[in-house]
């Protein structure tokens, strides 16, 4: 029993020793792989709230972007439509201011009843056209003034200054007199619009 108490602790030493030989390169490695794991984790955790800040950057810039460009769309469709109406108002007063007084000419030239209130019906219909497409001119010149660009302000200015005359409405005279101003305002309209509508290159 006396070797016992002593060989025990030389035994003890002994064997910690060769636990200690054989276990600290691996516990050394294995400190060393967790520190790496846990500095690793750490970047990671710092490039992730990065990532993070710069998606929110991006969708924020995304949301300005698209919201600007929504706005830009809009204008420009609604820009398009003034163009549109006006032409198209323009279009169809120049047709009536011409082919009224012909349809005068033509219906003080018929004897037949029938006939002249055919020739009649024809005036009238083009009548109501020539005001209503006025009227549209009119009201799409009002959005002009917020949509449109000052070319096409001075444009429609022009026209509606022109000399006013005490010609009799869809006389002869009149349509020659109003001629020349319609189809002034029909091409003022397009360069304006080829202008402020098709992108520049």
């Amino acid at each position: 029993m006396t070797y016992w108490l002593i060989a025990s602790p030389i035994i003890s030493a002994v064997l910690l020793a060769l636990y200690l030989h054989i276990f600290q390169p691996w516990a050394k490695s294995y400190a060393e792989t967790a520190a790496m794991l846990k500095a690793r984790d750490e970047r990671l955790d710092k490039i992730l709230r990065e990532v993070e800040a710069v998606t929110r950057m991006q969708e924020q810039i995304k949301s300005e972007l698209s919201g600007e460009l929504w706005h830009r769309q809009t204008v420009w469709n609604q820009t398009r439509e003034i163009y549109a109406n006006l032409l198209s108002a323009t279009q169809k007063m120049s047709f009536c201011v011409g082919t009224i007084p012909k349809l005068h000419e033509l219906r003080e030239s018929q004897t037949v009843a029938g006939v002249r209130d055919h020739i009649g019906e024809q005036i009238n219909e083009r009548t109501t056209s020539y005001n209503l497409s006025y009227s549209s001119l009119v009201e799409n010149g009002a959005l002009a003034r917020i949509f449109a660009s000052d070319e096409c302000n001075n444009v429609l200015d022009t026209f509606h200054l022109r000399e006013d005359t005490s010609l009799p409405i869809f006389s002869k005279e009149w349509s020659a007199f109003n001629r020349p101003y319609l189809d002034a305002l029909k091409r003022g309209l397009i360069a304006a619009a080829k202008q402020e509508l098709i992108p520049k290159r």
